[in-house]
């Protein structure tokens, strides 16, 4: 199944062994997974086309469903966006029921300051 757009012309093959490997002569990986394999190569278009027309029981060309699914993408892109907004938004929201800016904070004991080797050799030393 051809599949056109702007760009590009994919072109989707299924294989009947379901995952697999093919190399065109000239070395050239295809890989199918899951059966099917789309691309926009001219060279591994050809190399197929050779397949099919010189009869190879595995290969065939994929259907509508196939080009569908090939052109829809990622399909878990949709579903890491709405992740990543909704995390986005709570990371505000948390942020802003904080109140976090500048201030640091204060502890029990008052506010923190950093300690140098004279105040740690007291506690060190347990004094």
């Amino acid at each position: 199944m051809t599949t056109a757009t702007e760009e590009t012309k994919i072109v989707v093959y299924r294989n009947a062994l379901g995952s697999c490997n093919m190399y065109t002569p000239k070395g050239k990986r295809i890989a199918f997974v899951g059966g099917r394999f789309a691309t926009t190569d001219p060279e591994i278009i050809a190399y197929l086309e050779g397949e099919i027309t010189y009869g190879n029981q595995f290969l065939r060309h994929g259907t509508a469903d196939d080009a569908a699914a090939v052109s829809s993408g990622d399909p878990l892109a949709a579903l890491r966006k709405k992740f990543f907004e909704e995390f986005s938004a709570d990371q505000t929201r948390i942020m802003a029921e904080l109140k976090q800016g500048k201030d640091q904070g204060a502890s029990v004991q008052g506010t923190l300051k950093t300690a140098t080797t004279k105040d740690i050799a007291p506690v060190t030393l347990g004094r």
